[in-house]
């Protein structure tokens, strides 16, 4: 996205995928904890925890208002 939008700094914000029940484990932990990691190697992006305002049978999360709060707020940090 960054090549395409021709800007390397386009802030990106990750929201991590939440604990799924129905998920191989082991795999789902794996690409959460690089959803979590890519924050640390690449500038301007963020990533935020999904899995206590989602259900894990579920991944869609019921309460959009607070993850909502949280993807302003991780942008609010990248722009500052």
């Amino acid at each position: 996205w960054r090549t395409s939008f021709i800007n390397m700094q386009f802030p990106f914000v990750i929201i991590q995928l939440p604990d799924y029940i129905k998920a191989n484990q082991e795999a789902w932990k794996m690409v959460q904890q690089a959803q979590n990691d890519v924050q640390f190697e690449l500038q301007n992006v963020k990533t935020v925890i999904s899995a206590d305002v989602c259900e894990n049978i579920d991944i869609h999360p019921s309460k959009k208002y607070e993850l909502a709060q949280r993807l302003a707020t991780a942008l609010i940090e990248i722009f500052n």
